[in-house]
């Protein structure tokens, strides 16, 4: 049988509205993995963020988890970085300099201690809403620790800048960013709150395409399904074998899958990876 490695967004896509896998749909996901399917996440969430959305649910990952656009490979279960992709120095420099011309909160991911932790180090120089401050507390962990960027000596390799603010504060730096190089940039809508967006950046020989067949060559793979919503998935589209959109995703991501399926509601993603690893699945 071909080794098919099933890598899935989260928000949208795996994840319901209520941004949680619903108990019944992880069961069966579960029940794959121990007979042998080859699952994991690749998601714009960091690997306390990750961990966070699935881990009440108790879905385990057959491979590391592609974290932060594929800026990072996470072993979810022993925690560490299994690869990452540097930001070259000058070009990070850039970046912090021009969201510290505007009041844009934001973080920056940083792999320290040969891979035994990732630092999250947010802007501490303005002002952080109450939910924010909350999710930034309860993503603080040994391997995982939060820093004020106050913080940062200049250690460790930068991987990854996020942020999300309404798109009248972001257009101008997204449009600013574009003029650095040695990035890859994603800029799409948020999930949840019409008006606002995620700002994105790694190093240009990152991405999540790179991050999910760099999974794939860890698990010894033959074929890579990718399934996404939104825009910051179309590199996987582009590398994997066969890609999923749920029947709620971006119409642009609809029109390039190789499939449409049941949405992120009705957990579309894992009766369709059930229905391919049974050999039961209808194109």
């Amino acid at each position: 049988m071909e080794k098919i490695l099933f890598a899935s967004d989260l928000d949208g896509t795996l994840l319901n509205d209520s941004a949680a896998v619903a108990p019944e749909y992880a069961q069966i996901l579960n029940d794959l993995t121990d007979r042998g399917c080859l699952f994991t996440i690749a998601t714009a969430r960091g690997p306390a963020g990750a961990h966070h959305a699935i881990g009440p649910s108790g879905v385990r990952l057959s491979a590391p988890a592609v974290c932060l656009n594929g800026a990072l490979l996470w072993d979810m279960a022993e925690p560490h970085a299994v690869r990452w992709f540097p930001v070259e120095r000058a070009a990070a420099a850039a970046v912090v300099a021009l969201f510290l011309e505007s009041d844009v909160f934001m973080r920056m991911f940083v792999v320290a201690d040969g891979g035994e932790t990732m630092v999250t180090y947010y802007r501490d120089d303005v002002a952080v809403d109450g939910p924010m401050t909350r999710y930034l507390r309860a993503t603080d962990q040994p391997h995982l620790p939060v820093r004020p960027m106050s913080e940062y000596d200049g250690s460790g390799d930068v991987i990854e800048f996020s942020c999300l603010a309404h798109e009248s504060k972001l257009d101008p730096i997204y449009e600013k960013m574009k003029q650095i190089d040695g990035l890859k940039i994603v800029y799409y809508g948020d999930t949840y709150r019409d008006g606002y967006k995620f700002l994105e950046c790694g190093a240009a020989n990152g991405g999540k395409g790179v991050g999910a067949k760099a999974a794939q060559a860890l698990v010894g793979a033959d074929k890579l399904y990718v399934f996404g919503d939104n825009f910051n998935d179309r590199p996987m589209y582009e590398v994997a074998d066969k890609s999923f959109a749920p029947n709620t995703a971006e119409p642009e991501m609809q029109r390039i899958a190789s499939h449409v399926i049941p949405s992120h509601n009705e957990g579309g993603v894992i009766r369709t990876i059930r229905d391919i690893f049974e050999g039961r699945f209808q194109a």
